[in-house]
């Protein structure tokens, strides 16, 4: 594994865990992306897989908020 890469591996182990610490492993994930984008030292095809980080991480925490909001309502008497 080259050096300069090590970074999206980090990002995709935290991306991992999203679920199950209540999305605090992909605000940390997001973040680093972000400050990682942000450098711009990467590759495109890097880059590419940092925004697909951020993307993803969105379209997750959508899911679980629309499954909260539908499904709290109904377990409550």
């Amino acid at each position: 594994m080259n050096k300069p890469h090590n970074g999206i591996w980090v990002a995709y182990i935290l991306s991992i865990f999203t679920p199950f610490t209540c999305l605090i492993s992909g605000v940390i994930a997001i973040v680093y992306a972000g400050y990682r984008l942000d450098k711009g030292e990467d590759s495109e095809v890097v880059a590419s897989h940092y925004y697909g980080l951020i993307r993803t991480f969105f379209l997750n925490l959508t899911f679980f908020v629309v499954l909260i909001v539908t499904v709290a309502p109904q377990t409550v008497c």
